[in-house]
């Protein structure tokens, strides 16, 4: 089996409207594992395994952040968990993933937006690897609503241009 230790991850930030989203990807040439995050991190939660998964499989290995998180913006006008699918389905395309088998590997939060995925894209999705997920309830859904609304555009725009 030949294995390339030094695979060089592409690591950039696309426009996926209206969030740019930050993405590592290291190439391989079996089929893409996408990892989503838990909620309240990045993608760097993969990092320590990331690397292994792409040598020993010699799979695509795709992990980024989602809005708000890491690298990426946040819209809190416009956030909806929908438009954050949308975001990642326009990411994924520019990559020219759109049509690939895709794993989906989700921990905690990251499991209810694996499941979103591919509810939206069945022949897409190879299967869906769950690691302790999280399962939304009406509760979580006031809560946020609640919190989002107590969120002030320009307190954030401020906060966020300062840095």
């Amino acid at each position: 089996m030949s294995v390339s230790v030094n695979a060089q991850p592409l690591d950039t930030i696309v426009d996926a409207g209206p969030y740019q989203l930050h993405f590592r990807i290291l190439k391989g040439n079996k089929p893409p594992i996408l990892f989503e995050s838990g909620g309240g991190q990045d993608a760097s939660q993969w990092d320590s395994i990331a690397t292994a998964i792409h040598q020993r499989l010699q799979a695509t290995v795709i992990t980024y952040d989602r809005a708000g998180f890491g690298q990426s913006s946040f819209d809190t006008a416009g956030y909806t968990i929908l438009q954050e699918i949308k975001s990642l389905e326009s990411a994924l395309h520019q990559f020219g993933y759109s049509n690939s088998n895709l794993l989906l590997v989700g921990h905690s939060l990251g499991a209810f937006y694996n499941r979103v995925y591919a509810a939206r894209h069945p022949a897409q999705v190879k299967g869906i690897i769950l690691v302790d997920p999280r399962v939304p309830s009406y509760g979580d859904m006031r809560f946020a609503r609640t919190y989002f609304q107590s969120l002030n555009r320009k307190d954030y725009e401020a906060e966020y241009m300062s840095l």
